[in-house]
């Protein structure tokens, strides 16, 4: 949500990739049935932007 950081207090949220998943479930689903190899994981799928809502991290 873009106005996450302006909220009181700021929302923490969470951006996940989800053209970026959706390919990689569906090329992990057909190497499953074709009984191919796994995909290379892709990485980041999912990034936490941490603010104020979920207090002291520390």
């Amino acid at each position: 949500m873009p106005t996450s950081a302006f909220q009181v207090p700021a929302l923490t949220t969470v951006r996940v990739d989800f053209d970026a998943f959706g390919a990689w479930a569906m090329q992990t689903l057909l190497a499953q049935v074709r009984g191919d190899r796994t995909p290379v994981d892709p990485g980041e799928l999912q990034r936490i932007f941490w603010r104020e809502s979920t207090g002291d991290r520390g």
